[in-house]
């Protein structure tokens, strides 16, 4: 290989890596401010179903039931979701998921 075709394939390479690079912090980005945007919204009816949904958890997945392991499961994750989700709810909401409180 001569010298001047290394250094194309040196520099092709540099130009792969960047625009790599350059490609994750984009998505990144978009995938922050997506999240971002869908916290911010402010639905009126929000408060109430951050409730029933909270109440439905407490009552129905703990203790933990017979039969609606995946509901609650799907219940605590949307309970994740809700900004208004204190420290009290992500414990619970992880509790019933199975995770770790801690």
């Amino acid at each position: 290989m001569t010298n001047s075709a290394e250094e194309r394939t040196k520099r092709a390479g540099r130009w792969l890596a960047l625009w790599l690079v350059i490609l994750a912090v984009a998505l990144t980005a978009a995938w922050v401010w997506q999240g971002a945007a869908r916290r911010r919204v402010q639905d009126p009816h929000r408060g109430e179903m951050y409730q029933r949904t909270l109440e439905s958890v407490r009552t129905i997945c703990f203790p933990p039931k017979p039969g609606v392991e995946s509901y609650c499961r799907d219940q605590a994750l949307l309970l994740l979701e809700f900004p208004e989700c204190d420290p009290s709810c992500v414990a619970l909401a992880r509790k019933v998921r199975g995770e770790p409180t801690r």
